[in-house]
């Protein structure tokens, strides 16, 4: 496209030679726009109503009034001589378009085998994993399972772990320490944490607030 915008089939150089940016130089601007009759166009100077110009509509820069030969004010506009509507450009758009789908096709599919090539060679503890969700109630030893999967399958047991389904008491157990951590933290250094001393000062400290 640029090519063709930069060529004398789209501009000649008498006017492609009068665009001082070269940052425009190859793009659809056109220079080559004379001033032509047009009886059915109105002129406007403001275009404050939000609303698109109609095809009989012009800004007072692309229009004028001219006196004619008979003497009449004769109504004139500017015209884009240049012809940016070529099959060629459509051609390499829609080429660009293609070739922009395709590549991105491709580097979609490449990324996702090089993915599945990582993950082959990086190999980690979860591809020799087993995990059982339907475990026996009573199935708690890890030595037992160790065992099974050993004699029944023949395989070298490196870690077992059962998972046992007890939050509650997990979490009684952390709030419970943390209590007797604040309480260490209060009592002077060396006070004995055991349980009966802890229900000593305990019944102590009710009796006194009684």
């Amino acid at each position: 496209n640029i090519q063709y915008f930069a060529s004398d089939e789209y501009m000649p150089p008498m006017f492609r030679n009068n665009i001082s940016n070269p940052l425009i130089q190859g793009s659809a601007v056109c220079l080559n726009t004379p001033w032509v009759p047009c009886p059915n166009c109105t002129c406007l100077s403001i275009y404050d109503d939000g609303r698109r110009p109609g095809n009989d509509e012009l800004l007072v820069n692309r229009c004028g009034k001219i006196e004619g030969e008979d003497g009449r004010n004769l109504t004139v506009a500017l015209k884009n001589e240049c012809d940016g509507t070529v099959r060629q450009l459509g051609a390499v758009n829609y080429a660009t378009v293609v070739l922009l789908l395709l590549a991105t096709t491709l580097l979609g599919f490449y990324l996702k085998q090089q993915e599945i090539k990582f993950d082959e060679d990086e190999q980690t503890a979860q591809d020799y994993s087993v995990r059982v969700t339907n475990p026996p109630h009573d199935a708690v030893d890890p030595r037992e399972w160790r065992n099974f999967f050993m004699e029944t399958c023949g395989a070298q047991v490196t870690v077992c772990t059962v998972a046992v389904d007890n939050d509650l008491l997990v979490r009684t157990l952390v709030e419970r320490r943390e209590i007797l951590r604040t309480i260490q933290n209060i009592l002077d250094p060396g006070t004995s944490m055991s349980n009966l001393k802890l229900a000593y000062m305990a019944a102590k400290t009710e009796r006194e607030r009684n």
